[in-house]
């Protein structure tokens, strides 16, 4: 028996749609969405995506954990370095509270990025994601397999805390370095799509995620 000749059409073994549509993701997408609402077709094994609220609360109790420790020791390094000096009438009122207000937002930024950095680079999550089951990990691993690398986790620290090193400013200033933070840093996952990053995330490259 012959089989058909191919001479005068399409080869009898070619695919009836050379285009069709593959289910993996292209070349040109390395960091496909994140699990979540809204989102489909992430890759297997990736951890859903934090809500605001999860990651607000998160925050809220680390605050909570941070406010005596750093409250304590930026009062007890402005009594020494001011303290005494302020009551012998070696400087006036005026500056002694400008360079007690420097040292509080200086030890204040040291111990919130240090504190962020040494857990997410230890845990990959501070005491308050812990309690919310929530992760920073790389943008690049959905599966959360890869840690953070030390640099990034320190970027991402510093970029989230340095507005706190302008609280000794004028009090309009302060206002306004506070709406940048809550408007770049806190309220930016609600709107950025689609992995919900704040600015300190898209920085470092991460994301935060529910688990593991």
């Amino acid at each position: 028996m012959s089989y058909p000749s191919s001479s005068a059409g399409e080869p009898a073994n070619s695919s009836p749609s050379s285009g069709a549509a593959s289910s993996s993701w292209p070349t040109s997408q390395p960091n496909p969405p994140f699990a979540g609402a809204g989102f489909s077709g992430f890759p297997p094994g990736s951890y859903p995506l934090a809500d605001w609220g999860q990651r607000a609360l998160a925050r809220l109790i680390d605050f909570a954990i941070l406010l005596i420790p750093a409250g304590g020791l930026a009062l007890l390094l402005g009594v020494m370095a001011v303290g005494s000096r302020a009551l012998n009438g070696e400087i006036a009122a005026a500056e002694a509270s400008r360079t007690f207000a420097i040292i509080a937002a200086v030890v204040w930024f040291l111990v919130w990025a240090g504190y962020d950095s040494v857990c997410i680079a230890r845990w990959g999550r501070t005491l308050g994601k812990s309690a919310m089951r929530l992760t920073v990990v790389p943008l690049s691993d959905p599966s959360g397999h890869t840690s953070v690398p030390l640099g990034r986790v320190l970027v991402r620290a510093a970029v989230f805390n340095v507005l706190n090193l302008f609280n000794w400013l004028s009090s309009g200033l302060v206002m306004l370095v506070f709406m940048l933070n809550v408007v770049f840093l806190w309220l930016w996952p609600l709107w950025d799509k689609p992995n919900r990053q704040g600015m300190h995330d898209k920085v470092a490259g991460t994301v935060v995620v529910q688990g593991p």
